[in-house]
């Protein structure tokens, strides 16, 4: 069943895209984002792999924090059931790989989020909004650079579409992207070839060497 996956800024309308979608296919709508305590710490040591589910995990592991995995493996099996969009930056790029997996970046002009920013602040504070959606936006990087090695969230050729939410209304937007989804079968590029099962046996792997680290004192977990 269709999985879509949607990633986009403070102030892109996203929220209301996300609920026209799942109210026209009938979808289970999740925010969820995965970004463990202690990756930084490792990160910049290790390279890029092959793909980003592969880069992703390697750092998930080698971060040595065992809520990341929990949290990964959760992802897994919430689109393992399909019919669910899954909103968050993290989820899109893990799940990358995974041939119906529609994958959707959601943006807009800079001077339109800040004035819907503005809009629900209740405030004419530009500046305090321009301020929000910038660090908001310098996590996201943050985070995207040191689990996937992504330098340029903004990179077109990391989606199956862009789409503009200044240009359309979130109702038009949301009939793009549910009518891509339920092509994305078809049109699903070769390389992407992963398969849940496979990604969970791989997640048991990690976390089955993290145990034995764990039982000689080897590893930190946390449960912030």
């Amino acid at each position: 069943m269709a999985v879509i996956a949607v990633t986009s800024g403070m102030g892109t309308g996203v929220k209301y895209v996300a609920e026209q979608i799942a109210r026209r296919l009938g979808m289970e709508l999740v925010h969820r984002e995965i970004c463990p305590a202690g990756l930084e710490t490792v990160a910049t040591t290790l390279e890029r792999r092959e793909s980003r589910w592969e880069t992703g995990l390697a750092r998930l592991s080698a971060s040595r924090h065992a809520d990341g995995l929990g949290e990964l493996e959760a992802l897994c099996r919430l689109a393992q059931r399909g019919n669910v969009l899954i909103c968050g930056a993290t989820p899109l790029h893990f799940l990358s790989d995974v041939t119906h997996v529609t994958k959707i970046r959601v943006r807009t002009t800079m001077a339109l989020r800040v004035r819907r920013i503005m809009a629900c602040m209740g405030a004419d504070e530009p500046d305090l909004a321009l301020e929000k959606i910038l660090q908001s936006d310098r996590r996201q990087c943050e985070t995207l650079q040191r689990l996937f090695g992504i330098d340029d969230s903004e990179n077109p050729n990391l989606y199956d579409a862009v789409i503009d939410t200044g240009r359309e209304p979130a109702e038009t937007c949301a009939f793009q992207i549910a009518k891509l989804a339920v092509r994305q079968g078809d049109i699903a590029a070769p390389t992407r070839w992963r398969t849940f099962d496979a990604m969970l046996d791989q997640i048991r792997g990690v976390r089955a060497n993290l145990n034995e680290l764990s039982g000689a004192g080897g590893v930190e977990t946390t449960n912030c």
